[in-house]
């Protein structure tokens, strides 16, 4: 008979599932973690500790690199393992796939082991609009698994790279007031992360989406070597965007919303988001890299959609996709940053697209 993996918390994902998962095993020695990789290579890497397999080409700070280690109270396996996790013992599960196998990847771990999920806490990691249904993260783990009201998100401020190397950062869960104050839990104390709660699961787990568009247009923007007034103003814009969506969406927390997802906007204006470096590669490639971590790209224009119905203009996603689809210049959407709100639509399909 095989044995149970018996582990207080999963992690289904990649190199970000495996720098928090290290994050709270640290804080946590007394509980068992695991995660699920995608492929067996990944698994071995980690076991082995061969990091590199994961971070190759994040310029890591070298001098760290090779002090990390990953605690021993956590194990790795592949998705497929996880018909062995035990799930009396399971109390949180991590979802950081990509938004749009997000679906897939939980359905599949829920088809072999159906009672997996039965009383854990899930906490969607991932940002973007599933392609057809248009349902956010939270909403597709809550489908999947047919427990919405043990489901949270997390958002930042931080990226995968900053919590390998130790460096303080910020994570806020969002849901119901109980289960985030659990999540938190296991981040309390942490010389990494200080958990932060929040009650608007909804708005900020559509923000995480918007914030991935407007990374896009963020990252052109630092791509072309706009000026710095130029940068902080698009961040105003957007940020204004932002705002102006969530009151049509009628949720009455704007100020916490906005509040909760400001640093993960000020990370995507200093280039250090992985949509930001997409833009600032397609800044000087004219090409976006085809990754389906590149979630802004596939989000842009349902979100768009999404706030024509809502009423809502927003002016920086209509000139983003107008310069990704080769509409109009850059430089030609930069000047139309004092003219927002006025003829944005006339102006990316009439004479003066180029």
């Amino acid at each position: 008979m095989t044995e149970k993996i018996k582990a207080d918390v999963g992690f289904g994902g990649g190199t970000f599932a495996l720098a928090l998962a290290r994050a709270a095993a640290l804080n946590n020695p007394e509980k068992l973690f695991h995660v699920l990789l995608r492929d067996p290579e990944y698994v071995k890497a980690a076991r082995e500790q061969n990091f590199e397999h994961f971070f190759a080409g994040r310029s890591l700070i070298q001098n760290l690199f090779d002090k990390i280690t990953i605690p021993e109270n956590v194990t790795f396996s592949t998705n497929e393992q996880f018909e062995n996790f035990d799930p009396e013992i399971l109390k949180y599960f991590f979802s950081i796939y990509p938004a749009q196998i997000t679906r897939e990847a939980l359905g599949f771990l829920k088809k072999i082991n159906p009672d997996a999920f039965a009383q854990a806490i899930l906490v969607s990691g991932s940002k973007g609009i599933e392609l057809g249904t248009r349902k956010l993260m939270s909403e597709v783990l809550g489908e999947v698994t047919e427990k919405p009201n043990q489901v949270a998100i997390a958002v930042g401020p931080n990226n995968a790279k900053d919590i390998w190397e130790g460096h303080h950062a910020t994570i806020t869960f969002a849901g119901k007031k109980e289960t985030t104050s659990q999540i938190a839990e296991l981040f309390r104390g942490s010389s990494i992360l200080y958990p932060n709660q929040s009650t608007e699961i909804y708005g900020l787990d559509l923000a995480g989406v918007a914030k991935n568009v407007h990374s896009l247009a963020a990252g052109i923007a630092i791509g072309l070597e706009f000026s710095p007034s130029t940068i902080s103003s698009l961040m105003q814009h957007c940020l204004k965007e932002l705002r102006d969506l969530l009151r049509a969406c009628q949720r009455e927390k704007v100020s916490d919303v906005l509040l909760g997802i400001s640093g993960d906007y000020d990370l995507a204006f200093r280039g250090a988001t992985r949509n930001a470096k997409a833009g600032i590669d397609f800044a000087k490639n004219k090409k976006l890299p085809e990754s389906q971590l590149t979630e802004g790209v596939k989000s842009l224009p349902i979100l768009l959609e999404f706030a024509k119905e809502k009423g809502v203009q927003m002016p920086i996603i209509e000139l983003t996709q107008a310069i990704l689809e080769g509409k109009i210049s850059p430089k030609d959407a930069a000047k139309k940053l004092t003219e927002l709100g006025s003829g944005i639509s006339d102006f990316v399909n009439g004479e003066n697209s180029q």
